[in-house]
């Protein structure tokens, strides 16, 4: 299976925060200070460099999103140069873990338990202690990962890019059981959809097109759906890509995924059987949900908010006109999207329009991860920002 770089296509891991620890005040640490850098509700605070600087001809893609433990001040974030950082939200660093192999996922946070999991591209998993960083276990599993891990009491779940589900025992790593798929020949596009836990069923989906969900106890199959079947054959020699790179979100008791030459599909998340399907929403690598409608991100259109009827009508679109959009994350009033050869958005969750921008220089291509007024997003190169909202 070949993989076509992110430039104007993408899929990335659905992010967010949680809590009310941060504040957005008094947040003037180690980092680089940027008093209130530009203009709009999204300000800059505070840049720190987490790689060192590459002399290179090619700028490394950063895709680590941070994970924000509010009630312990503390975020995690790694780097294509493979090191996990503990950090306080000022930007200081507590402590760096070397994973041996590029983090481009989001990590694992359980706060009661004082735990945390990383990734890494090489197909490991790394179970630590949060306060120390002290290693608990270490287990390969079935290939790159690029989406975090899924926590339950006793499991952590991981889904590879090359389709592959793990579950091992959080107590020392032992895979429990393995769900995999066979990729299908040709090119496809760069990303996987995440795993997520909805009424006992563990949900995901392939680069083949097929959104599957899985008994999570012992990884039988629940249901199948292939998507692929719905894409035509590629007109003019163009290759036509049937991943479903987005990660399953149910929303109003239908759950929602998207092809890439497919389009948009609601599926009764029990069965599987399509509920609605709308052919013309190609492109679409992300999708999340506001208050009265849902927000996509495609590499055809841009950003789109579309209504939570059953007629899902468009309320606006936002072009990106110089690389691909993130998925998108909803921030209060706004909605940010990171642009991977151009800039960081903020958008208005009202009208889309353009509300706030920063630069960096190599574009962003990881996802923001957001809570209590204050968020964080890696830039291509390895800067992290903070930022208010």
């Amino acid at each position: 299976m070949r993989t076509l770089p992110l430039l104007a296509l993408s899929a990335l891991v659905l992010a967010g925060g949680c809590g009310s620890a941060f504040d957005g005040a008094g947040w003037w640490g180690t980092g680089t200070e940027r008093a209130q850098a530009g203009l709009g509700p999204v300000r800059l605070l505070w840049t720190q460099r987490l790689t060192p600087t590459y002399e290179g001809p090619y700028t490394p893609v950063e895709r680590s999103v941070a994970a924000l433990d509010p009630p312990r001040d503390r975020i995690f974030i790694g780097s294509t140069g493979g090191t996990l950082y503990h950090l306080r939200a000022n930007g200081g660093r507590v402590w760096g873990y070397d994973a041996r192999g590029a983090i481009e996922s989001k990590p694992a946070i359980d706060s009661v338990a004082d735990e945390v999991y990383v990734a890494t591209e090489q197909g490991v998993i790394h179970a630590l202690d949060g306060t120390t960083g002290a290693v608990k276990w270490r287990e390969r599993t079935g290939g790159p990962i690029r989406q975090s891990p899924l926590l339950v009491d006793d499991a952590v779940y991981v889904v590879s890019d090359t389709d592959v589900v793990t579950a091992h025992a959080r107590s020392d790593g032992e895979v429990l059981w393995t769900y995999r798929r066979d990729a299908p020949e040709g090119y496809s596009i760069s990303g996987h959809a995440g795993i997520v836990m909805f009424r006992d069923m563990l949900l995901t989906a392939m680069t083949d097109g097929t959104v599957v969900a899985l008994d999570p106890g012992h990884g039988t199959v629940v249901w199948e759906r292939d998507t692929s079947v719905d894409v035509e054959g590629p007109a003019g020699g163009r290759p036509q890509f049937v991943d479903v790179d987005t990660t399953p979100i149910v929303i109003d008791g239908d759950l929602y995924v998207a092809s890439f030459a497919g389009g948009l599909y609601a599926l009764d998340p029990m069965s599987g059987t399509v509920t609605w399907h709308d052919q013309t929403r190609t492109g679409v690598v992300g999708i999340t949900t506001a208050p009265g409608r849902m927000i996509l991100s495609s590499a055809d259109e841009g950003v789109v908010s579309l209504s939570r009827d059953g007629e899902h009508t468009e309320q606006w679109k936002h072009p990106i006109r110089r690389g691909a959009a993130s998925v998108p994350v909803v921030a209060g009033r706004s909605i940010l999207v990171s642009v991977s050869t151009g800039a960081f958005l903020a958008l208005s969750l009202d009208t889309g329009e353009e509300t706030s921008r920063f630069e960096a220089g190599y574009g962003f291509t990881a996802i923001p991860s957001v809570a209590g007024g204050v968020g964080f997003v890696m830039a291509n190169g390895g800067s992290l920002h903070a930022f208010s909202y």
